[in-house]
């Protein structure tokens, strides 16, 4: 004997659409109300792409989201490439020196002279940061931490890292 599926019936086409977008105002009407994730009087550090990653980590029980578009272009043997990309960092504290990270280009668009373009979504990064030390600058000891990833597949054709 097998089991059986109860199938609910499927919401009108409108009413997921308006479900989706209210879901969506609802997370920004929350992020809104959310308390502070720091003091005033403290620094938001940030490891953006194409910077160094500082040693520091969100805190405990902290959010954080990184993001941006970031576009660039390359010329090579009389061929114009152009690439843009949201890259996008998400930084979870799940403790006072311990932080979970996701990270990924994003989608992203590359087009060059006379060549077809490509679009689709860049691998994601899975990792985590261990602030090991506070720096010193009176005795010369900078600040050290630990970042520890793992690439993931999104198995897209255009963007597969190698």
């Amino acid at each position: 004997m097998t089991p059986s599926r109860t199938s609910l019936p499927a919401l009108p086409r409108a009413l997921r659409r308006a479900t989706g977008w209210t879901a969506i105002a609802l997370a920004f009407a929350g992020l809104a109300h959310a308390p502070q994730a720091r003091a005033a009087d403290e620094a938001i550090v940030t490891d953006r792409p194409d910077f160094v990653e500082s040693s520091d980590v969100v805190g405990r029980g902290r959010f954080q989201i990184e993001t941006g578009y970031q576009s660039g272009r390359t010329s090579s043997g009389g061929l114009t490439t152009r690439t843009r990309t949201t890259p996008t960092l998400l930084r979870i504290g799940v403790g006072e020196t311990v932080e979970l990270r996701a990270e990924t280009d994003g989608f992203a668009h590359q087009s060059a002279d006379g060549q077809p373009s490509a679009s689709g979504f860049s691998d994601w990064s899975l990792g985590a940061k261990w602030h090991m030390r506070d720096g010193d600058e009176e005795h010369g000891m900078p600040s050290i931490g630990w970042l520890l990833h793992a690439d993931l597949d999104e198995h897209g054709k255009s963007f597969r890292a190698r």
